[in-house]
């Protein structure tokens, strides 16, 4: 078996397509998203919001993964038009919230 990677952002279009390569090359892939869609067989997804920083630190800290591919960020079209701050602020905080717990790997 390859190595545990984790991809956020996996039902987005470069998390999905990330996914399917990294499958592919025959690791074990755990994908991180806000929605279920896109959803692909032999990914084990985990659907909440990279805000929630305990459910992201928790779950970081339970897969152990070798790798973490992130691709989440909230879109400039969302949010960004109205509110740029809040949209850089939250992708910052989304990056935060990734990278704190991956640090902390043991």
């Amino acid at each position: 078996m390859g190595n545990r990677i984790i991809v956020t952002g996996a039902s987005g279009l470069v998390g999905t397509n990330l996914c399917k390569r990294l499958l592919d090359e025959g690791h074990e892939v755990y994908g991180f998203a806000r929605t279920d869609r896109n959803q692909i067989s032999g990914v084990k997804y985990f659907v909440f919001d990279l805000l929630d920083k305990n459910k992201t630190y928790s779950y970081i800290q339970g897969i152990q993964p070798e790798y973490i591919y992130h691709c989440a960020a909230q879109p400039a079209e969302a949010r960004g038009q109205s509110a740029p701050i809040d949209m850089v602020e939250r992708n910052i905080n989304i990056m935060l919230h990734v990278l704190v717990p991956a640090i902390n790997i043991k």
